[in-house]
């Protein structure tokens, strides 16, 4: 059984939803494969041996989204398309313009698109209707991808957004990496930071209580990037777009053996809520 426990994830805040909304949401935007001359597909699929659109624990929402992708790498389209200007000048004893070389490239792309692979991704994605989050298994265009499909399939008064803690998020890193962590933080062994010009310092594999650490700080320079573990059990890099990444759950081998005479729909809901 493939584990339902994310590597990346981002953050949302959900404002205006209903336990109700989210099955008429799904519903109404159902993942459909790609046309012939289509470029993507992007739709909610039900939960993996369910018919359900989604999968509710207590007050948790378990959603995957699916994008389906056509692989038509730039340097194909480039090769044809000037495969198909050069046929035409060599016939024609003429130059081909830019305005026609545009329109044979968007031909050219129409017709390959119709042979092209197609890559598939699933994203699942965690409505917590208790605490207004939600949690998206990627990061980037992706996490905003699915976001924004569900934001369009919800009602108007549904919001939801990310959550603007750069500012914020880059004064804890400062004071976690000189106190060593927080609370139930502890501070890792990599951090990025970013100068007032833009440049980046990337540490890895190595102590932050040290003085090149404290001398980056103390020049100017802002983390954007932290490895923490929380609480000895999820060691992760937090961004300060509150992004997660690198998502390792110390001692999750204990767990899933503690798990072994569940039912498969069992696990998958322990899964879900862990």
């Amino acid at each position: 059984m493939k584990s339902l426990l994310c590597k990346n994830a981002t953050v949302f805040t959900v404002d205006g939803i209903e336990k109700n909304d989210i099955a008429t949401a799904i519903e109404s935007k159902p993942f459909s494969p790609c046309a012939i001359f289509d470029e993507k597909s992007v739709g909610f699929v039900p939960m993996v041996k369910h018919d359900e659109p989604f999968r509710r624990i207590g007050d948790i929402d378990y959603i995957t989204m699916r994008i389906d992708e056509k692989i038509l790498p730039a340097c194909v389209v480039a090769a044809e398309t000037q495969y198909r200007i050069d046929a035409i000048e060599e016939k024609e004893g003429r130059r081909v313009g830019r305005k026609e070389q545009k329109e044979i490239k968007e031909q050219a792309t129409t017709e390959l698109l119709a042979t092209a692979f197609t890559r598939t991704t699933l994203i699942p994605g965690w409505i917590n209707h208790a605490t207004g989050h939600l949690v998206v298994s990627a990061v980037g265009s992706k996490a905003d991808a699915f976001a924004g499909l569900l934001q369009l399939a919800l009602p108007d008064t549904a919001l939801i957004s990310r959550l603007s803690l750069e500012v914020l998020l880059a004064f804890c890193f400062e004071s976690w990496i000189k106190k060593g962590g927080a609370s139930n933080l502890t501070v890792d062994d990599s951090a990025v930071f970013v100068d007032e010009e833009g440049g980046t310092v990337r540490i890895t594999a190595r102590n932050l209580d040290s003085d090149e650490v404290r001398a980056t700080l103390a020049s100017g320079s802002r983390c954007t990037d932290l490895a923490l573990t929380h609480d000895d059990k999820i060691s992760f890099v937090l961004t300060d777009s509150l992004e997660f990444k690198k998502i390792l759950y110390l001692g999750i081998e204990a767990i899933q053996e503690a798990q072994g005479d569940f039912l498969e729909d069992e696990r998958r809901d322990a899964e879900i809520v862990l």
